[in-house]
């Protein structure tokens, strides 16, 4: 059939114990979020949101699932404006950037381990943030915010990685050899700011050296260091 719509408000929450698809066939399907949420998990952890042939609007509200996929190229439209998305995986082929938030209001990806592949790459708008310790393969431009780590741990990104002028850097250091790492395969290319905290009571001293950055090549540098 035709324009299916689902939509979830305030504190209304639906459970998927199995799959779930935003359109096999036909157009016009929809969910949207606008508070409560939707969890797509299964025993197995394989439990998988596809966006198939319609539409999903994140506005507000927490999207849970093992496995995110929208890969049927234009078919498949992801609006992700605010609220929480969390997956455990991510493969996103529809023939345009991811980006997270609108600009102004505050989304957040976490990603719960695993690989999350953008084909046509990641933007974190302005308020907005990405966290975890996963894989992110395409490139990333940050204009809100990368959180590595979970709470301490390492985020990949497979490709390119651009940190605009609005973007921010969050490293957690919890002691020597215990601390956030950005891992970046190709051009790390740096700008906006770094914000270092110490957690679980640890006081460096002045002698101590954490790497919180690696990459194949790095240029530009941030503008604002706070520690």
């Amino acid at each position: 059939g035709n324009n299916n719509r689902l939509l979830i408000t305030n504190s209304g929450a639906v459970f998927v114990g199995a799959n779930a698809t935003i359109g096999n066939s036909g157009s016009g399907h929809e969910i949207t979020l606008s508070g409560g949420s939707l969890t797509v998990t299964n025993a197995a952890g394989t439990g998988t949101l596809d966006v198939r042939r319609g539409t999903l609007t994140l506005n507000s509200g927490t999207i849970s699932v093992n496995q995110f996929v929208a890969n049927n190229g234009g078919n498949s439209v992801v609006t992700f404006n605010n609220g929480t998305l969390n997956t455990g995986g991510t493969t996103v082929s529809n023939g345009v950037v991811f980006t997270v938030g609108d600009g102004s209001q505050a989304a957040t990806l976490s990603l719960q381990g695993g690989t999350h592949n953008f084909a046509n790459g990641l933007v974190i708008a302005s308020n907005a943030q990405v966290r975890g310790a996963a894989t992110i393969g395409g490139s990333v431009s940050n204009n809100g915010a990368i959180n590595p780590g979970a709470s301490i741990g390492v985020m990949t990104v497979q490709s390119n990685c651009t940190q605009n002028s609005g973007g921010a850097l969050a490293i957690e250091i919890g002691g020597i050899g215990s601390n956030d790492v950005l891992a970046v395969g190709g051009a790390a290319t740096l700008g906006g700011a770094l914000n270092v905290t110490n957690v679980n009571g640890f006081t460096p001293a002045l002698s101590n050296a954490f790497t919180i950055l690696t990459a194949q090549t790095v240029s530009g540098a941030f503008a604002a260091t706070n520690l």
